[in-house]
């Protein structure tokens, strides 16, 4: 759950911004961010996925603590509040979006204790659960439909689940005791998180759709208690994430193989994030900024 519950970010922002970099020895992110911007009076705003039309999927929260679900379209517009027609609690989240606009995501139970995946579309919601868990959460989906998440049966583990043409698979990074995937590509390839007993220290993982594991996907140089945080993953394998340093800061990090890393800060920030990336290039994320420490969105391009 920790993963899902965004915190910090204020009003719009829609101008350009030059490509930004982390200092010290560590090769570049060659990414230019193109627009910034903030769901309309939230005071956080934490985009999720982005789609193959440019479509960003994320959360906000307002100002009442409230965290609602949001889809921000190409040109500028989104979408309303989108709260499922259940009992719902103080908190849901959008977490990814498809070319058809079918979006997922979660939402917290009245009382907030407990959490269920949805789905949305055509203006219809659907409730989403694993069978005799006590907390869901859809963290994906394709073109295709397929989808990927986690479930909890108890207080003190997860384990993740992907459905492929229609059949769900349950599955665990081996020794786990927490697994979390969070994004799905049209390969059926899923990538997410996984920690090891009692640790807060998070690993990436990929698994196929033969259902084989590349796992850890640890950045190197992130010491912090959090580790390194997995967050989308485009056709090409490509993955993107934040890994946290040994300050407990988070920054952005996008992973092309064994070894091949690349590294992004957004300029005079507090910490970055990437959060998702589409076949054409396109990451979106997020900054904290450095003068009200809120969370603001963003979209660029990589090169």
């Amino acid at each position: 759950m920790n993963n899902r519950i965004f915190l910090v970010c204020l009003a719009a922002l829609l101008v350009a911004h030059p490509i930004g970099t982390r200092a010290g020895d560590r090769p570049e992110a060659s990414i230019d961010v193109f627009v910034t911007f903030d769901y309309p009076d939230a005071i956080t705003t934490s985009p999720g996925e982005i789609d193959g039309n440019g479509d960003v999927a994320g959360s906000f929260t307002d100002i009442n603590g409230l965290q609602r679900g949001f889809v921000r379209y190409r040109n500028g517009h989104f979408t309303p509040s989108i709260v499922p027609r259940f009992g719902v609690g103080s908190f849901t989240g959008a977490d990814d979006v498809n070319d058809a606009r079918t979006i997922c995501g979660f939402f917290s139970s009245a009382d907030d204790t407990t959490f269920h995946g949805y789905f949305y579309s055509g203006g219809w919601f659907t409730q989403f659960d694993i069978a005799g868990a006590t907390s869901t959460f859809v963290g994906g989906l394709n073109d295709a439909g397929e989808f990927v998440g986690s479930f909890s049966t108890d207080s003190s583990s997860s384990q993740s689940y992907i459905d492929l043409g229609g059949a769900v698979i349950l599955f665990s990074v081996p020794g786990a005791s927490f697994t979390n995937a969070t994004s799905i590509n049209e390969e059926g390839e899923a990538a997410g998180n996984y920690r090891v007993g009692t640790e807060t220290t998070n690993h990436g993982f990929l698994r196929d759709e033969a259902g084989n594991l590349t796992y850890p996907i640890d950045v190197p140089g992130a010491l912090g208690f959090l580790g390194t945080v997995v967050r989308g993953v485009n056709d090409r394998g490509w993955v993107v994430g934040g890994y946290f340093d040994q300050n407990s800061v988070e920054h952005g990090f996008l992973y092309r193989g064994p070894g091949k890393y690349l590294f992004f800060d957004y300029p005079d920030s507090l910490s970055t994030r990437l959060s998702g990336i589409n076949n054409v290039g396109l990451v979106c994320g997020s900054y904290v900024d450095n003068v009200l420490a809120r969370r603001h969105g963003f979209i660029g391009r990589i090169r």
